[in-house]
């Protein structure tokens, strides 16, 4: 009988530590969005390397771990991690590390359907990273669907620029520009690589 009793306080007792290590834990956890606010606040200060670890932490949060223990997906869940993989793959753009850039871009795209401006955005990462042919697939595709997008028309211009496509790129400069984008920068290169077509 003693020895029942000490192996049931002895099973208590490792009940009780365990939940007060759980509970530990999940006050020390920090929320998906202070993650993705952290991240942000350190993309927006330039320091690259912490931003892609606050980015990974709100993959985790919102698509990482839901996926890994079965639990369902919300829309901010798929907000939030098309925006952290968006904004992680920019980040490896400004560390110069383009494939993982690519990855986290492609990540974005699958899980951003319905979300223009994320869409425009990934655009612009494949712009800045150097994939201009998936810039332009994506970016082609929102402009079908928000035919008054200027900045949608203005990296797809971007896009088409790079891949010596001039008669596109001066097509989706105009429509950019008549959409409240000024885009000057642009409008010079375009005007030194092919002049007779504007």
């Amino acid at each position: 009988m003693v020895a029942h009793t000490r192996r049931s306080i002895y099973v208590i007792a490792v009940a009780v530590f365990l939940a007060a290590c759980a509970a530990e834990e999940a006050s020390a956890r920090i929320s998906r969005e202070q993650a993705l606010g952290q991240a942000m606040s350190d993309f927006q200060k330039r320091d690259y390397k912490n931003a892609v670890g606050w980015f990974s932490k709100t993959i985790w949060y919102c698509i990482e771990e839901k996926a890994k223990n079965g639990w369902p997906m919300e829309q901010k869940d798929y907000e939030m991690g098309a925006k952290a993989y968006l904004y992680r793959g920019m980040s490896y753009v400004e560390l110069k590390q383009g494939d993982k850039a690519k990855l986290d871009f492609e990540q974005a795209e699958r899980i951003s359907e319905g979300m223009p401006r994320v869409r425009v955005e990934i655009g612009n990462g494949y712009v800045r990273a150097g994939f201009y042919d998936d810039a332009v697939r994506i970016l082609k595709g929102t402009v079908e669907g928000e035919p008054e997008d200027g900045q949608a028309h203005y990296y797809l211009s971007r896009a088409y620029y790079k891949k010596r496509n001039y008669a596109s790129a001066w097509e989706h400069l105009k429509k950019a520009r008549a959409n409240g984008i000024p885009s000057e920068s642009l409008l010079a290169l375009l005007r030194k690589a092919a002049p007779e077509l504007e």
